[in-house]
């Protein structure tokens, strides 16, 4: 997974932003998330469950609004293409 701070993952991380993103809305909720792990990044149930994953976007959604980088609302359960980094090191861990 693309999680680190290199030109070349960074990439990684926008061509895997765009391919969660299906609504074509710059962001992603949870079920953007839910499904871009089963279906772009192709790990199945057997592997990181649902309940991971939504620890890994709960984590990642908190620390963004505790650096408040959100630029709708702090309490906004949302990510941003900027925050694609954050989440994958959490789901990796």
């Amino acid at each position: 997974m693309p999680f680190q701070k290199t030109v070349e993952q960074r990439k990684e991380r926008e061509k895997l932003f765009k391919k969660f993103d299906v609504n074509n809305n710059g962001f992603l909720n949870l079920n953007d998330v839910l499904l871009g792990v089963r279906k772009v990044l192709g790990l199945c149930p057997e592997f990181i469950s649902n309940p991971v994953i939504t620890c890994a976007f709960h984590a990642a959604t908190d620390k963004i609004n505790e650096q408040n980088d959100n630029p709708l609302d702090q309490n906004t359960k949302l990510l941003f293409s900027q925050h694609m980094r954050i989440l994958l090191a959490y789901i990796r861990s």
